[in-house]
């Protein structure tokens, strides 16, 4: 696993590490992403900036947040491997959302599911894609 740290090039925004595996060509180590590699990614920070932007309206309720992240895993296929033909999909998405907090689960719950419903690449793979959304709070499901 690789650590990438990013940030936006505004000013004020908080820098995000990202966790990512080698990704091996076919003679070797790739020098760029893939496209799954792109997407992955992309739909972690799109999530991570809507559970930042939620936060921040919560913050202004009063409501904090010790810590919160995302992990996403993706079931990439690809049918006809190495030949012109080749086809690549998701067959499943599985997304979990960890917040430490001394907040209610019904508030990290609705926290969640505020994020979830603003972020555009979540919503390109839900309606085609099985996919499994976790919340935790402190380590433990909330429902």
């Amino acid at each position: 696993m690789h650590k990438v740290k990013i940030r936006a090039i505004q000013e004020n925004y908080l820098a995000w590490d990202i966790y990512t595996d080698d990704s091996h060509g076919f003679k070797g180590v790739d020098k760029a992403p893939t496209s799954s590699d792109l997407f992955t990614a992309g739909t972690s920070l799109c999530l991570m900036s809507q559970l930042t932007g939620w936060s921040e309206f919560y913050k202004h309720q009063g409501i904090e947040f010790d810590d919160f992240r995302v992990e996403h895993q993706f079931n990439y296929q690809v049918d006809n491997y190495m030949t012109p033909s080749a086809v690549g999909h998701v067959d499943g998405v599985t997304t979990r959302i960890l917040i430490k907090s001394g907040n209610s689960g019904k508030v990290m719950g609705d926290y969640a599911r505020h994020a979830l419903r603003t972020c555009f690449a979540v919503e390109a793979v839900t309606g085609a894609t099985t996919t499994e959304i976790g919340v935790y709070q402190n380590g433990k499901p909330i429902k």
